[in-house]
C-alpha cells in the first residue's frame, strides 16, 4: 500500500505528459501526469516521475523520488539497476497516472524491462478496461514469442 500511495502522490504532483505514447490511452481527455515505482525485497521502494521542474525536489518518507523528463520506467531504471547490482531485486512495479489508475509500461519501458533478462519475472499491477486490478509479470507484456503456428 505504501508504494501505491507514493507513486500516486508523485503522479498527482507531476506535470501532465504531452508525449504521444503516454497520451495514446487518453485520446480526447486531459493530459495525465505519470509516475512509476518499484518495491524491492529489502522493503525499500523508489519512485520516479515523468516530468517535474528540475528545481522542484520531491521526497517521500523512505523513498527518494527522482524527477525530470522522460519515460517513468526508463527513469526508474537507474534504481532498478542499482538494486540489481546489490542483489536486492524488485518484487513489484507500478506505473500510475495522476487519477490513480495503474498502467502497463509504455513501449520504451517494456523494451527496457524485457531487454533485461533479470526483470522478466517482475510482478506489476494494472487496471483492466473494467477497472479491475490484474497482476502480470513483465514477461506477459511481450505476448507469445515466437507466435504459435495456429495464430495468423
Amino acid at each position: 500500500r505504501g508504494l501505491y500511495e507514493a507513486v500516486w502522490q508523485a503522479a498527482r504532483l507531476s506535470p501532465p505528459s504531452r508525449s504521444r505514447e503516454s497520451q495514446a490511452c487518453c485520446e480526447g481527455e486531459a493530459p495525465l501526469g505519470f509516475a512509476a515505482g518499484a518495491l524491492f525485497f529489502s522493503g525499500e521502494f523508489r519512485v520516479c516521475t515523468s516530468a517535474v521542474p528540475a528545481e522542484q525536489v520531491l521526497l517521500f518518507p523512505g523513498s527518494p523520488v527522482a524527477s525530470g523528463p522522460g519515460d517513468v520506467v526508463l527513469r526508474l531504471s537507474t534504481w532498478l539497476e542499482e538494486h540489481h547490482r546489490l542483489q536486492d531485486m524488485p518484487q513489484l512495479l507500478l506505473v500510475c497516472d495522476n487519477l490513480g489508475f495503474l498502467h502497463a509500461p509504455t513501449s520504451s519501458g517494456r523494451s527496457y524491462l524485457l531487454g533485461k533478462g533479470h526483470f522478466s519475472q517482475l510482478a506489476l499491477l494494472v487496471h483492466d478496461s473494467e477497472g479491475q486490478l490484474r497482476e502480470l509479470l513483465c514477461s506477459d507484456l511481450a505476448g507469445e514469442w515466437p507466435p504459435s503456428p495456429d495464430r495468423t
